[in-house]
């Protein structure tokens, strides 16, 4: 068993240094992260704030990834569509499925991220 506690001091600004491959210089703005699962799971469970305006490059999971928003609003888009969302919404991105989420400009938000971890499968 392994228990861990959603606490906002124990977020960290997430970097190129600290998350190889999740960032990239086109992110915009500060997003803060905890990862809610130990290194031993096959799930990844994580919450993530973005600042007012604050987004993720384009990128993509090796596994499908959904995302539930718990404050604030939010824009998730693909290559082809873009969706507004407020908290309740849970959207689901697909393995390999290019895409982008973050907070609307004007606004901040706040999700839980679950993916599986591709090297556990």
């Amino acid at each position: 068993m392994f228990v861990t506690k959603v606490d906002k001091s124990k977020r960290y600004v997430v970097t190129a240094e600290n998350a190889p491959g999740h960032v990239d210089p086109e992110w915009i703005g500060k997003v803060f992260r905890q990862g809610l699962t130990d290194g031993e799971s096959v799930m990844r469970v994580g919450i993530a704030d973005f600042e007012d305006g604050s987004v993720s490059a384009l990128h993509k999971h090796g596994s499908d990834q959904i995302i539930m928003i718990t404050e604030g609003v939010g824009i998730c888009s693909t290559e082809t569509e873009e969706i507004e969302v407020h908290p309740g919404d849970c959207v689901l991105f697909r393995a390999g499925e290019l895409h982008v989420h973050g907070a609307k400009p004007g606004h901040s938000m706040s999700h839980y991220a679950v993916s599986l971890d591709p090297k556990m499968k």
